[in-house]
């Protein structure tokens, strides 16, 4: 780029580049690859913007990925404002738009499709922007960052933007080890310094104000000790900050617009009704007429039936009040209008989960953290600093404000002091979760040996930074066994072997304690013999909290071992539920309760009872004389004894010192030796994994020795989470019976993972009426209901051969969306879905309706029995309607593309 160009693209902001800015495109000047990593809203973006100036500039190709869909739609839609729509392209799994063009926005795994079946499209690829790149830590998903860096060309250059990492000089050495000449950009400087603020009950306090927190214990003191109208003790939960409330005074402090985080989309949707119930109105005349405008525009394309069905008029009369909400349920396309009207100040407050955090562009002047509890799927647990980090990092607009805010609300489980360490901790490191698959496998070996396809997968981070960990653990065991050389001269006595002698010891020890252990074990089947032999109404000894007491069996059972169980009630009405554990001797029968205790005890008989068993003496236990040690122990052990006191060491009146230097050398042996266990696990992890996974496909067809046969092929083409599962259902036949309605039902068990619980509708009127495995409802037809049997006895079949080979990778199905695609593609309409389903959002809906498009364009590529590929391509027109058709913007820009030409 000419000098005279290159101050031209620097004019574009309104702003003077920031000096890790500057260094950043110094090195993309040099033809280096570079490493970016700074806080959210520090300007990261403009190094990508100049990377595609300069590959626009040398008539090249630049590729900008990002981790969502979203987000990809998000930067195609700024993009091709700034370039214009000839000379920007768009590649994800829900569109193709120019993609031929200077620049391309793509999800990360379209790319990685890309590299796998070297695309005529990565000609002439000069830059690839990785936003986003920490998210390789994704679990799910992470691993596709990798494989992009390993597979790239050398000659393409890559342009890494993160946020704040604490060892991105690790991920920085990993980049230059595998490609070289990559230059890395640090900063921990925010362009808009943030203030941080705790509110609690109707107060704003800075957060790390030494007079804050005496008002808080002030707070919490006055209000949890004070008594209510009932007399009763007002709790700290009533100092949590209502919404209206904390909304109100952002409004009346000029704090807004602001991005107010609720990890729960119930709770996002509680909150516009609460803040429209107060009558909160945040907007003028002129900006409810400009939203207004703006929502019908966008929206236009949608029949006005489908728009009723998802609520429009409240959403919309929420947004003309400047309020809305922004999380994976709602409509995409509403949250398009949500994100642009708030991009120009027109939306003051939303109401938003995590799911904003990730790359897309809404700066706000304040962010809200209402809880710092998330729920991650399983538990609440509490943010992490770099999550914290991340959300707060939305606060101050560059340009615009001169601080950003933001505000944590008083929550009785977190202390302020642990928001106070939240705030000030450092980010998390970055850790690889780079997961080998069937498809990576066989797309491994489709370009290279087996030899050159471990040296690759031995690329990872990975196994990059489990061989930093060998290299630490192998200093350890060398100072190890330098300490370990030195005791043994410490060791060396004329008088005997102190180590010999302390390992005789130890044998002694170690027989002893197995004998106690097997007497144990005897004592425990005698019990448990005895517990079986007993009988309802039986009265026996048990302990209870070290206390002898009578009881009486009223019912018998086994517990989660096999063990006996009894259900007993003590002289004191007290229930029991007992086995070997509450006896210290065999069970004594003391008596029997002569009358049936078939239907349990009144209240009456009850206290006959505990009458009766008052009555009873508890006798001395009885001893264990019919518990013998092992023969062969008892000799062993009195041999050891007999050497043990013939030993040098044994007499010698100065053998503490030896022994307790030899102890030290005992201890320095077992530490090297797991040393070793933990470097040979960390050694090659990664590519001991793909051979296993090899051994699995060369079993099932996919591999004949480490050549692809025409099922690997096939697989190869197939990106799925079930993906083996999916082919061996296309190579088996399972699918031919199925017609096209079935066929996109049976698909979406291969895509769909349920947030809760199974969805399913009122199937009285039609359906098979046959119960799913593990439940969620019917099946609509029988031949669903046999093909789903089928799949899940391969399911099996698979997941066995992997616990042989000590690998999990095949995601089980989930037959939760079935019903519902089987009931789109059969024709019902918006209105019926969302009647029977009402557990079902309208984001929901639509993107795994998206994911069973996808995965039937990518069998379309991939079947060539003619009869079967024309049933899915017909699957796909009957699901490709509706609202699943017209759900984004960047639909809108297509139509407008074909409307043109």
């Amino acid at each position: 780029m000419e000098l005279r160009e290159e101050e031209d693209f620097k004019e574009r902001y309104g702003f003077a580049l920031d000096p890790f800015q500057e260094k950043a495109i110094q090195y993309l000047k040099e033809d280096q690859s570079v490493l970016v990593v700074a806080p959210t809203g520090a300007g990261k973006t403009v190094v990508a913007e100049y990377a595609i100036a300069r590959a626009m500039e040398e008539g090249m190709k630049a590729f900008y990925t990002t981790p969502i869909k979203a987000l990809s739609n998000q930067k195609f839609r700024d993009l091709s404002a700034w370039y214009g729509l000839s000379r920007t392209g768009l590649l994800t799994g829900d569109n193709s738009i120019n993609p031929e063009a200077p620049v391309v926005v793509m999800t990360t795994e379209v790319l990685r499709n890309m590299l796998y079946e070297r695309s005529d499209t990565l000609h002439d690829l000069r830059y690839v922007i990785l936003d986003e790149c920490h998210y390789l830590m994704d679990p799910m998903r992470g691993a596709v960052w990798e494989e992009i860096i390993i597979h790239l060309p050398m000659t393409v250059k890559i342009v890494a933007l993160s946020a704040t990492v604490s060892n991105f000089e690790d991920f920085g050495g990993w980049l230059n080890a595998l490609r070289g000449d990559v230059g890395v950009v640090s900063t921990q400087e925010r362009p808009v310094p943030l203030r941080h603020y705790y509110f609690i009950n109707g107060a704003m306090l800075n957060l790390f104000s030494e007079k804050s927190e005496r008002t808080v214990a002030e707070y919490e003191k006055k209000l949890s000790g004070r008594q209510g109208d009932q007399g009763k003790r007002i709790r700290p939960r009533s100092l949590i900050p209502r919404r209206s409330q904390v909304v109100a005074r952002l409004f009346k402090s000029k704090m807004l617009p602001a991005i107010y985080f609720i990890f729960s989309r119930a709770g996002c949707n509680a909150a516009i009704i609460h803040c429209m119930e107060e009558g909160l109105d945040l907007t003028n005349a002129e900006e409810k007429v400009s939203i207004e405008e703006q929502a019908m525009a966008s929206l236009e394309w949608l029949p006005e039936e489908d728009l009723r069905v998802f609520g429009y008029q409240g959403w919309l009369e929420a947004l003309k009040r400047g309020i809305s909400s922004h999380h994976a349920g709602m409509l995409p396309l509403f949250k398009e209008i949500v994100e642009d009207l708030f991009a120009q100040g027109l939306i003051k407050v939303v109401f938003a989960t995590e799911t904003l955090s990730l790359g897309i562009n809404m700066p706000a002047k304040t962010v809200v953290i209402e809880s710092l509890f998330k729920f991650n799927g399983e538990t609440h647990e509490l943010l992490t600093s770099t999550e914290y980090t991340q959300l707060t990092g939305r606060a101050g607009r560059r340009g615009m404000d001169r601080v950003g805010n933001g505000v944590v609300l008083y929550h009785p489980m977190v202390t302020f002091h642990q928001v106070q360490k939240l705030a000030r901790m450092a980010s998390l490191p970055l850790v690889s979760s780079f997961r080998l698959s069937y498809n990576m496998a066989l797309n491994l070996l489709k370009s290279y040996d087996l030899g050159e396809s471990i040296k690759i997968v031995n690329s990872s981070f990975a196994q990059y930074t489990a061989d930093r960990d060998v290299v630490k653990l192998e200093r350890a065991r060398s100072r190890h066994q330098s300490l370990l050389s030195k005791l043994a001269g410490e060791m060396s006595c004329e008088r005997g072997d102190a180590e010999s002698y302390l390992h005789q010891r130890g044998e002694i020890s170690r027989l002893e304690k197995e004998m106690a252990q097997e007497r144990r074990r005897k004592r425990v089947q005698l019990i448990n013999h005895e517990l079986q032999e007993l009988a309802v109404g039986d009265v026996v000894v048990v302990q209870r909290k070290g206390r002898s007491h009578v009881a009486m069996v009223l019912s018998m059972g086994v517990d989660q071992r096999g063990n006996p169980r009894l259900h007993t009630v003590d002289e004191r009405g007290r229930h029991l539920h007992v086995n070997y554990q509450h006896f210290n001797a065999l069970p004594q029968v003391l008596g029997h309760w002569e009358e049936s205790l078939a239907n349990g005890l009144s209240k009456k008989k009850a206290k006959e009872v505990r009458a009766w068993l008052s009555r009873f003496e508890i006798p001395p236990p009885e001893p264990w004389e019919d518990v013998e040690h092992p023969h062969r122990l008892r000799e062993e052990i009195k041999e050891l004894r007999s050497a043990l006191e013939t030993h040098p060491c044994h007499r010698c009146v100065n053998k503490d010192p030896c022994l307790s230097i030899a102890r030290k050398a005992n201890q320095l042996r077992r530490e090297i030796e797991n040393l070793g266990r933990q470097m040979e696990a960390r050694s090659d992890i990664v590519s001991r994994k793909l051979e296993n996974i090899c051994e699995i496909l060369r079993r099932l067809g996919y591999l004949e020795g480490d050549r692809l046969t025409e099922r690997g092929l096939a697989l190869s083409m197939i990106y799925n989470e079930c993906d083996i599962l999916l082919s061996e259902a296309l190579f088996q036949g399972i699918m031919d019976p199925l017609d096209p309605q079935e066929i996109a039902a049976y698909l979406s068990c291969f895509v769909y993972e349920a947030r809760d619980t199974p969805l399913s509708g009122e199937r009285n009127e039609r359906g098979a009426g046959k119960k799913k495995p593990g439940g969620g409802g019917t099946f609509p037809t029988i031949n669903l209901r046999n093909v789903i049997k089928l799949t899940l006895e391969h399911q099996e079949r698979i997941k066995s051969l992997e616990v042989k080979e000590g690998l999990d990778l095949l995601k089980p199905i989930d037959t939760g969306f079935l019903q519902v695609v089987y009931d789109w593609a059969g024709g019902c309409d918006l209105r019926y879905i969302v009647d029977n389903y009402p557990q079902l959002s309208a984001g929901d809906f639509v993107r795994s309706m998206k994911q069973v498009l996808d995965i039937m364009r990518q069998l379309c590529g991939v079947v060539e029995e003619n009869a079967l590929a024309e049933k899915i391509s017909l699957a796909r027109e009957m699901v490709h309607r509706s609202i699943v058709a017209y759900t984004s913007a960047v639909d809108i820009i297509e139509e407008e593309l074909l409307a043109g030409e």
